[in-house]
């Protein structure tokens, strides 16, 4: 009380308090403060508007030291939260982080967070980023956030928040809702996307020992959040790998996230640092996919490309290749430099054309030193491949199926007005091992528009040499002859196609 009373005695020429006889001479030092009810009075008298007041007056008003060190006491007389804030506020303009950091964190004690409006909330946060030093803001708000007070008193007054102070501290909201802090569940606010995508680059600059000293349960959450959020800045942050590496090698989460982190990193054309990742998880439950992806990327980096050197050849025709941004297989075409402008053309015939049973392009670019690409949207394997593996051998049902098939491909282009130079069995692709009813031509390279009438005429011819060779000969019938079609059938059916019987007629009578 006699700390209190030289408080008032020496700032009494700003707080200007009406005081009573007795109270004037307690404070003067000339009666002592021994009855509790009179020192009571006096000491309501310095509230918050006397407070207030006080500050407009000078010197406290511009000196911010004299201002610091008058709210240090003020703040424990008054029990105000807004002194209180006032007092932190100050000191956090004049004090050393340290100093300012042991007194906010004790003055939290004091504030019933229920009571705080959305101003006195934006202040505390204000005071909370200036006092404490960068890595330790994040772990000093999770903390926070632990009492059910201030998180209640945060999610209340976040939407009025100042926007400066918003910006820093909804997104570590976000971030601490997306790890399940305070047993929370679920996705969330509707903005959380965008406010996790910002917040998750300021969690992971944190220091690892900090990052480490997370829960097993946190870290997984976390890492989780960063891998799903499609933030470029989270999923490229250094901070992703301490989190990986700080899980159990053998868990099945680290298989887990290795396996993703490994894709976002090939998504982002950032192909040695996914063979890194990959290289670490080929110990553990992931480590045959981890391989399976290392032999995908193991060829030469063109683009959004990862292709193996001997496909390369002939060009024009269908290659496997790997789509980095995709992370999938994909079947590629290729031109050499010098005939790129027929490609592109070629191109455009076949992403226009639209037609049954024949693959569509869904990505063209250029390949670093390989010419102009096309990725196709086919999958399976291409047909000459499949009927030259040395241990396939068509039977009747099967051999009338792909020939009708193969009829109504060329059928369709001859309606479009377009043409090839031949039906050579590698533009065709099967996309399951017995699909021969479904064949999708895939290799376009020489095609021409000639109108219908001549586009038919020449398919006419086409068809009688796709049959003669689907019925006929190798490589379509394998090692062994087949004995199930019969001759007559066969003959009749080749005689028709090169008189230039329709491609669809012939497909008819083969199923007949």
């Amino acid at each position: 009380m006699k700390r209190q009373l030289r408080f008032v005695a020496r700032y009494k020429a700003v707080l200007r308090p009406r005081l009573n006889a007795k109270e004037a001479r307690m404070v003067e030092g000339g009666l002592e403060p021994s009855h509790r009810g009179t020192c009571l009075h006096l000491l309501s008298k310095i509230d918050r508007g006397t407070i207030l007041s006080a500050l407009d007056r000078e010197p406290l008003k511009s000196d911010l030291p004299v201002r610091a060190r008058f709210l240090a006491t003020a703040a424990g007389i008054s029990g105000d939260v807004g002194i209180l804030l006032h007092f932190l506020e100050a000191l956090s303009q004049t004090a050393g982080n340290e100093q300012t950091t042991r007194a906010f964190t004790r003055a939290l004690d004091r504030i019933d967070f229920a009571e705080l409006s959305a101003a006195r909330m934006g202040r505390l946060l204000d005071v909370m980023q200036r006092a404490f030093p960068e890595p330790e803001l994040v772990g000093g708000l999770f903390g926070l956030l632990r009492n059910p007070g201030f998180l209640a008193a945060f999610d209340a007054s976040a939407s009025d928040l100042d926007p400066a102070v918003a910006a820093r501290f909804v997104p570590l909201r976000a971030v601490h809702r997306a790890m399940g802090g305070h047993g929370e569940r679920g996705p969330g606010r509707p903005s959380d996307g965008r406010d996790l995508a910002r917040g998750l680059p300021m969690v992971l600059s944190v220091p690892a020992s900090m990052l480490e000293a997370f829960s097993l349960a946190v870290r997984e959450r976390l890492l989780d959040a960063a891998l799903r959020s499609g933030s470029d800045k989270a999923l490229g942050h250094p901070g992703i790998e301490v989190l990986l590496r700080s899980l159990p090698p053998d868990g099945d989460a680290s298989a887990r996230h290795g396996m993703a982190l490994a894709r976002s990193r090939l998504a982002r054309g950032e192909v040695d640092e996914a063979r890194k990742v990959l290289k670490g998880s080929l110990k553990g439950p992931a480590a045959a996919d981890a391989r399976l992806l290392l032999d995908r990327i193991a060829g030469t980096i063109a683009g959004p490309l990862a292709l193996d050197e001997p496909g390369l050849e002939p060009a024009g025709s269908v290659q496997p290749g790997f789509h980095l941004r995709w992370v999938r297989p994909v079947w590629l075409r290729f031109a050499a430099s010098t005939g790129r402008q027929r490609f592109e053309a070629e191109l455009d015939l076949q992403a226009g054309a639209c037609l049954p049973g024949v693959a569509g392009v869904v990505d063209r670019g250029s390949a670093k030193g390989k010419g102009a690409f096309a990725v196709l949207d086919v999958s399976g394997q291409r047909l000459d491949q499949r009927l030259a593996d040395g241990e396939l051998e068509l039977g009747y049902d099967a051999a009338v199926a792909l020939a009708a098939s193969g009829l109504c491909i060329l059928r369709a282009l001859a309606l479009a007005g377009l043409a090839l130079p031949d039906a050579d069995a590698r533009r065709f692709m099967i996309p399951a091992p017995q699909a021969w009813r479904h064949l999708v031509l895939a290799d376009l390279s020489g095609v021409v528009e000639l109108g219908a009438p001549q586009a038919a005429l020449h398919v006419q011819a086409q068809a009688g040499a796709w049959c003669h060779a689907a019925l006929c000969y190798p490589p379509f019938e394998g090692k062994r002859l087949r004995r199930e079609l019969p001759r007559g059938l066969r003959d009749a059916l080749v005689e028709a196609a090169e008189q230039g019987a329709d491609p669809a007629v012939l497909a008819q009578r083969l199923m007949g």
